[in-house]
């Protein structure tokens, strides 16, 4: 009678209140969750014991911009020369590195693209602060469908302005690639910077696009020339038009 009684006093209690007898799970998913956390201190903690790591942490905590602008430049020279050589027509007896086109890609990564990044990202850590799930949902949606459909454009522009493309033809040349590279482009950098926000300290967010920038850098100038040479191809049309 005793097992009985205690048995139905536990099944009312279960059918009254189930959300007490959750805790087990949550204390399990706690658990789960305290320890994933605790692997990704421990691989930041010795990422930082490296030498080189710890210096140029510290140079972000004193010069923060400067480093951000200088390191910019760094990669994304070597992600233009990478890219230059990727595009390399193999018919050419030897591969030249045009030294323009890097030097234009590094001045336009250190004085637009690293500073606008910079005060970007801490002013959306400020904005919306903490490292949730919503948290990093909602920071994600305003980079990436916000601020990021203005910035391309902006980025594509300034290059080709650079390149010495007439200004009245930009425009044209912006709204034909708009949804091939935006596709392109939420397509790696919305999981990635779900990843960047979610693990990764505001300081060396800027560092984590750099990097990976290598390989989007190769992407866009692909898209920049290829569309660079279907407008000198339309203007060769043209001439030859008018002169006929």
């Amino acid at each position: 009678m005793m097992g009985k009684r205690i048995l139905s006093t536990t099944t009312r209690l279960w059918l009254n209140n189930p959300q007490h007898f959750r805790m087990p799970s949550k204390i399990t998913q706690h658990f789960n969750y305290s320890t994933h956390n605790n692997v990704l201190e421990q691989i930041i903690i010795r990422t930082k014991s490296i030498p080189f790591v710890s210096w140029y942490s510290k140079q972000l905590d004193a010069y923060p911009l400067v480093t951000k602008c200088f390191t910019a430049g760094v990669i994304s020279g070597c992600g233009n020369i990478l890219s230059q050589k990727i595009m390399h027509d193999k018919k050419n007896e030897k591969f030249q590195i045009d030294w323009g086109q890097t030097g234009r890609f590094v001045s336009l990564n250190m004085m637009l693209a690293a500073p606008t990044l910079h005060f970007w990202y801490k002013w959306l850590a400020r904005a919306i602060p903490g490292t949730t799930t919503w948290a990093v949902i909602k920071r994600v949606v305003v980079d990436e469908f916000l601020f990021t459909p203005l910035y391309v454009p902006a980025l594509m522009g300034m290059m080709w302005t650079m390149e010495g493309i007439d200004l009245y033809r930009i425009p044209t040349m912006i709204s034909d690639e708009f949804w091939n590279v935006m596709m392109a482009e939420w397509l790696v950098y919305v999981p990635l910077q779900s990843l960047n926000f979610r693990y990764v300290p505001v300081k060396f967010q800027v560092l984590v696009i750099n990097c990976a920038g290598v390989g989007w850098n190769c992407f866009i100038c692909w898209r920049a020339s290829l569309q660079q040479q279907q407008e000198n191809k339309a203007l060769i049309t043209e001439g030859k038009t008018i002169e006929a």
